[in-house]
């Protein structure tokens, strides 16, 4: 019996050495019929494979694709698909920023030929991408990059270290845009956390903290009104407002402490 073009294809397509090839037979199962499922898994494949091979060009068009099946696949693909899918786009968003933001210091145009025609991520030239923050701190032989992109009214807000990404979030510009990020290494664990404030409505703000090390959120504090913060010998001290059961800021003011 003859195979399938999806049967075990991811697995064929690791074991072959030559890019080319590998793209192809991922291709024949995204043009063949089968799952919007297996339609996720294969472009994320072909993305992961561009960027190893070094090809950022083919690596965001791939992620243009993976946006499109995405939105084509919510009403059918298992939420794990979906919940992976998601996960590989925003890397793929995260990295895509950053090629965009690295060329354009180069002096290089995305639109001119010198870039692949087709590689036109769907925030650029379509839906302009502008940079938010861009900074780049060291801490011992870690370097930190923090890169925040304003697109489609959407604050996207990716840390890298030493260019890998380890955390990525994205919020409304509007109601919930970024602020303001700060770096430190917490006394205990001496580990890398971000401090980010973020906006949260008309007034108010929103004090996240961060474990790099671990790409996960250990505080999150909503205030009705703007959020105070120091940074002392690897701790942090923060002044916020809460809410009274109508919605409006209280009289008094919060402490916390991480």
């Amino acid at each position: 019996m003859a195979q399938a073009p999806c049967d075990d294809v991811l697995t064929r397509s690791r074991q072959l050495d030559d890019q080319e090839q590998a793209l192809s037979l991922l291709g024949r199962c995204l043009a063949s019929r089968t799952s919007q499922e297996m339609h996720l898994r294969v472009v994320a494949e072909m993305a992961a494979r561009s960027l190893q091979a070094g090809d950022e060009r083919a690596y965001c068009r791939f992620g243009k694709l993976l946006e499109a099946k995405l939105e084509k696949a919510a009403d059918e693909a298992m939420p794990t698909a979906l919940q992976g899918g998601r996960e590989a786009r925003s890397e793929i968003a995260c990295n895509c920023d950053r090629f965009l933001v690295d060329a354009r210091a180069a002096g290089l145009d995305l639109l001119t030929d010198e870039f692949d025609p087709l590689w036109r991520p769907r925030w650029q030239p379509e839906v302009p991408v502008r940079t938010v923050h861009d900074s780049v701190e060291v801490i011992g032989d870690q370097e930190y990059r923090m890169l925040v992109s304003q697109q489609s009214g959407t604050d996207r807000y990716c840390v890298f270290v030493n260019e890998d990404l380890r955390y990525a979030e994205s919020r409304p510009a509007l109601s919930d845009g970024f602020l303001e990020s700060s770096l430190f290494t917490h006394q205990d664990s001496q580990r890398t956390h971000a401090v980010v404030r973020w906006l949260r409505g008309d007034r108010g703000e929103t004090l996240q903290i961060i474990d790099l090390e671990r790409g996960q959120v250990v505080r999150n504090t909503a205030s009705a009104d703007p959020v105070h913060y120091d940074i002392t010998d690897g701790r942090v001290s923060y002044r916020y407002t809460d809410s009274d059961s109508d919605g409006a800021p209280s009289p008094e003011t919060s402490e916390g402490h991480f």
